[in-house]
């Protein structure tokens, strides 16, 4: 046998002891496992640059319809689109949002300012229906108003005894703020270079999956992507339609604090079911509000003001929004959504109810077209082991 002639691979024959390390499928296994978590653990030791960093990749990945069509209808070239689609973003969304947030501060500041005589009066009409001693109820009323006066009432000093106006107080606040100013100019500045680079985004994560799985993983990943992309996208969208209209309807039945309100409540409505709580707030909020009013709403106007405005957002939701935004793309029903909520929220939290819809969607395809079929082949006789994993074909 010649020099040059290939040697026979003898890895799988030798005995556990004298391979490498890296040979063994465990130890190579916990390997790939610790980069894993390192490769996590370094990119929040580095969140100033790897948040705006996945920020940008996230708006790239849905607004790429939106440059598509710009690219391929209007003849815009990539990196038009994008600096067009930044531009429209700060005139169109950030500056009225911070407008927004300016007019909800400044009501926050006005309620935070009535809040000792608002517990006062909520306290006169309480006490007597509880039979507390006016003496003891009153201690109580005025250490709760002095800790208020004491910790909260800083906020509305601090905007007009410095002789600036709240907006300027609001900029002055952010530009201290390193690190919200650094996450400003960098989410447009990679969104601008991930938008321009798309292509080449896909092809390098095309080249990621293995070749002999490739053409259907990709085929899976599609179907997520549909899935995905839509609602977001539409979920966003109702979020803000949402936020407004509970903001405005708060504002015309008098709620304190209704635009600030309106937006937590366009925000909460990004996880399905929780935006309910806002109802009871806003109720609280109007019947405190009330209580030092020279001529008062009734309790049933207190109550029906800010639930009619619910109720129709609520409708306006299920039956319009969810319908013509969302439509059939997740192929969940009602029972499906409401277990997933809850179990990822039992998990992850928050998070875990934000991502509880397309998770479980893209599990639904996963289960019905990868794992379903095999299980199906296994009960049949036609296959030894339904996981993927236990093929004789894979198997050393």
């Amino acid at each position: 046998m010649s020099d040059n002639a290939p040697r026979p691979d003898t890895s799988s024959t030798r005995r556990w002891p004298d391979r490498h390390l890296w040979e063994i499928q465990p130890i190579r296994d916990l390997g790939v496992i610790a980069i894993g978590i390192g490769l996590v653990y370094l990119g929040h030791a580095l969140s100033v640059v790897t948040v705006p960093l996945l920020l940008a990749l996230l708006l790239a990945y849905l607004l790429e319809p939106i440059v598509h069509r710009m690219v391929t209808r209007f003849k815009f070239s990539r990196a038009a689109a994008a600096v067009t689609l930044i531009i429209a973003t700060a005139i169109l969304i950030v500056i009225p949002l911070i407008v927004a947030l300016v007019f909800a501060i400044v009501q926050g500041i006005q309620f935070i300012g009535e809040l000792p005589r608002l517990l006062q009066s909520a306290a006169d009409t309480i006490v007597p229906l509880l039979g507390i001693d006016q003496t003891q109820a009153d201690n109580v009323i005025a250490s709760v108003t002095t800790w208020v006066e004491n910790n909260l009432g800083w906020i509305a000093q601090g905007a007009a005894t410095k002789g600036v106006g709240i907006a300027e107080y609001v900029f002055g606040l952010i530009g201290s703020t390193i690190s919200l100013g650094l996450l400003m100019f960098l989410v447009p500045f990679f969104f601008f270079f991930f938008s321009t680079s798309y292509a080449n985004v896909l092809e390098f994560g095309r080249h990621l999956i293995p070749s002999a799985h490739r053409d259907r993983t990709i085929g899976l990943i599609k179907r997520m992507d549909a899935i995905v992309s839509a609602f977001i996208r539409g979920q966003v969208v109702i979020a803000a339609i949402l936020g407004t209209f509970h903001a405005i309807g708060w504002l015309i039945v008098g709620v304190p604090a209704a635009i600030l309100l309106g937006i937590v409540a366009g925000i909460l409505s990004l996880v399905p079911y929780v935006i309910g709580i806002t109802l009871p707030i806003s109720i609280g909020l109007l019947w405190f509000d009330q209580r030092g009013a020279d001529e008062p709403m009734s309790i049933w106007l207190i109550i029906l003001g800010p639930t009619i405005v619910y109720v129709i957002a609520q409708l306006l939701e299920g039956y319009v929004l969810q319908p013509l935004i969302h439509g059939k793309s997740t192929n969940l029903d009602a029972a499906t959504i409401v277990a997933a909520v809850i179990a990822c929220a039992s998990i992850a939290g928050v998070y875990g109810a934000l991502i509880a819809i397309p998770l479980t969607a893209c599990l639904k395809i996963v289960i019905t077209d990868v794992i379903w079929p095999r299980v199906q082949d296994w009960l049949e006789g036609r296959a030894d082991d339904p996981l993927p994993i236990g093929r004789r074909g894979n198997r050393d």
